[in-house]
């Protein structure tokens, strides 16, 4: 999508687009897994890092098929996923038959598996998972770490927060919390957003709830346990009419009951629709040659992110230095040429030596290929030329090039310079969404 230029700022193009695209070029998967991969991370829980239009599925439902649906990278992934600047630095590897190329890895401006979390799902024989985090919680540690500060279980506790993709609140105690962040590994509890009626006996589930009431196969089989209880009526499915927040909302009919049974028959609902999930937080290192896969405490994995994060400033520094140097060497350049117009001018009047020729002869001192390059400039664009404006960019440049070996010295001071403002523009802009 991003060398489609399919960004967040564009219009949204068919999916079945991208589709063809991914296994065509970069994957030789079929349509099918390629499309889901394009689900998946469409329905991230926010930041989504793709923006989708159309019938993309929820928790039940699944997405149309990808010649309807259309699609566009979301603002976060433009933003901390694929700055042109960072990719810049990123390796490249080649695809299935060397005709293409593609990053090793993208340059995530924040760590992305806390915010998008992963279902704790085998994967290559391997159990892991990582529950999803609000933006503000992470970047709040990770701007800690670049300060210096020593993150700690307790740090955790206090600003991360999850945020689950279609509700649910966490009923887990704090030393649950603490054991998950102190270990990489615990189980936390969840129930669904439950709305209760007691005048009108009615009981609304507006959420699902991870571990729990979160597939079509575990909603069904909680609504026919419901059911069954002797104080429930009916049950019906009012979702996508009127539903909370999610667009989830199952309403539960109790008959005439007296206080007592409706307050055991909500209990009864409650632990029906609630469950638990089992956390252990598990990370890939990607490598030209390998991918190793480790496990680690939330606290480590900031320090081991934020590690990777001033390694890759000070590779962009690297990076930003030599275009501000070719830019300099570019003005140097056309001062040069605009001092001396004139030995141009009739050099490439000269039949006898040549233009090339005759500037060699003319400036012993200078190189067959700097002459080359001069005589690409065009005499009309020199003569437009103020010597001062020139002089004037060749200044600004240099005083980029010494900010950057500054910031050299100092990355992570680079990083924090702007990390938070960053961040802080896109909660803001996006709060109704990150509530």
């Amino acid at each position: 999508m991003y060398v489609n230029k399919i960004h967040h700022n564009t219009q949204h193009k068919k999916a079945a687009r991208t589709v063809g695209d991914i296994i065509g070029k970069y994957h030789p998967h079929g349509d099918t897994a390629a499309f889901g991969a394009m689900v998946t991370i469409t329905n991230y829980v926010m930041p989504n890092l793709i923006d989708g239009k159309g019938n993309w599925g929820n928790h039940v439902n699944n997405a149309a098929h990808y010649r309807y649906v259309e699609a566009r990278l979301s603002e976060f992934t433009d933003k901390f996923l694929l700055d042109k600047d960072y990719l810049a630095v990123v390796p490249m590897v080649e695809n299935f038959d060397g005709t293409e190329t593609w990053p090793l890895f993208l340059p995530a401006l924040l760590p992305v598996q806390l915010l998008v979390g992963s279902p704790p799902a085998p994967a290559y024989g391997i159990s892991a998972g990582t529950p999803s985090f609000k933006i503000k919680g992470v970047a709040k540690l990770v701007s800690l770490a670049l300060a210096g500060k020593e993150i700690t279980p307790q740090m955790c506790l206090k600003y991360l927060e999850l945020n689950q993709r279609f509700g649910g609140i966490c009923t887990s105690s704090d030393a649950e919390y603490l054991e998950l962040y102190s270990t990489g590994k615990g189980s936390l509890r969840f129930v669904p957003d439950i709305v209760a009626s007691e005048d009108q006996k009615l009981i609304s589930v507006m959420s699902c709830c991870p571990g729990g009431f979160q597939t079509e196969k575990s909603i069904n089989s909680s609504l026919e346990k419901i059911a069954g209880f002797p104080a429930v009526a009916r049950v019906t499915d009012s979702s996508g009419r009127g539903g909370g927040k999610y667009g989830i909302k199952y309403n539960i009919a109790l008959k005439r009951v007296s206080d007592d049974v409706y307050d055991d028959t909500f209990d009864k609902i409650e632990k029906a629709v609630s469950g638990s999930m089992s956390y252990h937080i598990g990370y890939t290192h990607r490598k030209r040659t390998e991918t190793t896969f480790g496990r680690m405490n939330i606290p480590k994995f900031i320090h081991t992110w934020v590690k990777y994060r001033i390694s890759l400033e000070l590779a962009v520094l690297r990076y930003l230095i030599t275009v501000e140097q070719k830019k300099l060497e570019r003005q140097r350049l056309l001062l040069w040429g605009t001092d001396h117009i004139d030995d141009i001018a009739l050099a490439l009047k000269d039949r006898t030596l040549g233009p090339k020729k005759r500037l060699m002869k003319l400036w012993p001192d200078k190189s067959e290929e700097f002459v080359g390059e001069i005589l690409k400039l065009q005499v009309q664009q020199l003569a437009r030329l103020e010597r001062s404006k020139v002089l004037e960019k060749i200044k600004e440049i240099q005083q980029q090039i010494t900010a950057l070996t500054a910031d050299q010295k100092q990355p992570a001071v680079r990083v924090l310079r702007t990390f938070d403002s960053t961040v802080a523009a896109y909660c803001n802009k996006t709060s109704d969404r990150l509530e």
